[in-house]
């Protein structure tokens, strides 16, 4: 069973006012953030930022982020996206209506994981340094924002997809803390013998 879910009014005219043409500037950016190389440059920073702010105690953060993530795109691409099936305004309006500037599979449209894998992996390492949280949460933003100056995502998409990043990502976090205070108190507990 599938739930159509189309975009509504304020979708379509938020869609229509951050998908225009910004200039090579913001091309660029968004070409950048749709391909690996900002996910790899974003997970060496996050990795050296966690070593040096935490140093041995980066494991559990980044053992949450990692696990955020990928519990977050596993989610939502094989339940969510098909469960919904919703189209991608790139597949959805007619042609000339819209600005696309990269390729993408007609795989659905809500969540926006690029929006929930950003938002997964930064929410545990805001949780432990919220100091950092405006930065992280504003690159994760810009990151989400840029699906839909690509043109191929609804705004609702990349919404959707920031709430589902910070459920998992909190809930990560509070997993990871929570197998660690139990292994702690299991590791102090006499050995029968």
């Amino acid at each position: 069973m599938t739930l159509q879910v189309e975009p509504n009014t304020w979708d379509t005219a938020f869609f229509h006012a951050f998908n225009r043409d910004f200039g090579p500037g913001v091309d660029g950016l968004v070409r950048f953030f749709h391909g690996p190389r900002s996910a790899i440059l974003f997970t060496v920073l996050l990795l050296v930022y966690a070593a040096w702010r935490w140093r041995a105690r980066a494991v559990p953060i980044v053992l949450a982020a990692v696990l955020a993530t990928v519990a977050t795109d596993i989610i939502g691409a094989r339940v969510l996206k098909p469960a919904i099936a919703r189209t991608r305004p790139c597949y959805a309006l007619p042609d000339g209506s819209f600005r696309q500037l990269v390729a993408v599979s007609n795989s659905g449209s809500l969540p926006s994981l690029h929006a929930a894998n950003w938002f997964a992996a930064v929410t545990p390492l805001a949780v432990a340094a919220p100091a950092a949280g405006p930065v992280l949460f504003g690159v994760a933003a810009l990151a989400g924002l840029t699906r839909v100056v690509a043109g191929v995502h609804w705004p609702s998409d990349v919404l959707a997809g920031a709430l589902l990043g910070v459920a998992f990502g909190l809930l990560a976090s509070w997993g990871v803390r929570a197998f660690l205070r139990w292994w702690r108190e299991r590791a102090l507990l006499p050995r029968p013998g």
